[in-house]
């Protein structure tokens, strides 16, 4: 899948390059864009994905930690106190370590999720770039060609 994957970037790379100036070149530009765009939502999706199971796992394991401890305990027959007040030591201690690494694991996906929020406001604004390209080498009139890369161009400067 990779290596279709790159062979379609060098593809249209190539293709952007034999393009003379003009509408056809501002729209392959836009496609390109458009598959790149592509390719990452599938990759942040698929690494979201493996960050939510990988955490809800580590909830799953600190609340299945605690309840055998609390079974093990209620079902001893005739446990010592000694060996009662270890078993819960450690087993609290292994179910309270366990939901630290799910809450910092739940805090670190919540970031990551603000980060890849702000990259994609980025990467849209970069496609709306390329569209106003090819919009904008759609106008037959030179004047008002150039007027409205301008204007673009002004526009952009205001971000």
């Amino acid at each position: 899948r990779e290596l279709g994957e790159a062979r379609e970037d060098v593809v249209s790379d190539v293709r952007i390059k034999l393009t003379p100036l003009g509408p056809d070149r501002a729209w392959e530009q836009f496609n390109a864009h458009q598959l790149q765009l592509r390719r990452y939502y599938r990759l942040a999706l698929r690494q979201s994905r493996i960050m939510l199971i990988i955490g809800l796992a580590c909830v799953v394991s600190g609340l299945a930690v605690i309840v055998v401890v609390i079974a093990y305990i209620t079902s001893a027959e005739n446990p010592g106190t000694a060996q009662t007040i270890v078993t819960a030591a450690v087993g609290g201690a292994g179910g309270l370590f366990t939901e630290y690494v799910a809450a910092i694991y739940l805090k670190m996906y919540a970031t990551t999720s603000v980060t890849l929020n702000d990259f994609h406001n980025r990467l849209v604004s970069t496609h709306h770039l390329h569209l106003a390209n090819y919009i904008s080498e759609r106008i037959g009139s030179v004047a008002d060609r150039e007027r409205t890369f301008e204007t673009v161009a002004s526009e952009i400067a205001k971000l």
